[in-house]
């Protein structure tokens, strides 16, 4: 992932530095969404996740739903959500660690992103 991320950095850079815009958008080239349901993941799985996703300004979908994640993993996804703007769509139901009071908090950070990315 992070060498994805690196690659699309580099391009957007290119075309800023001589003026230009890019043929075709650079967000919409690679990988927007990550499907990962029912794969049994557990938190230790998302710690890794969150450590590329926290910087990630590319990523628009990550599909979570019927895993074993618990509330530690969960708070881990949010905490990551203060610093990523770019992920508009998470879907973590059907997850030992998913409440409500969290549910609520992750659904309010991904409407901030649906904004920033429409502007």
């Amino acid at each position: 992932m992070e060498e994805h991320r690196g690659r699309r950095d580099r391009l957007e850079w290119v075309y800023r530095s001589r003026g230009e815009s890019p043929e075709e958008d650079v967000a919409l080239s690679g990988i927007c969404e990550l499907n990962f349901a029912e794969n049994r993941l557990e938190s230790s799985f998302i710690k890794d996740l969150v450590y590329f996703l926290s910087n990630d300004r590319w990523l628009r979908s990550l599909n979570l739903r019927g895993n074993l994640i618990d509330e530690v993993g969960i708070e881990l996804l949010n905490t990551m959500l203060d610093r990523n703007h770019s992920l508009i769509s998470l879907d973590i139901r059907d997850n030992p660690g998913c409440n409500k009071k969290l549910s609520s908090v992750i659904y309010a950070k991904l409407l901030r992103n649906m904004k920033k990315v429409k502007e």
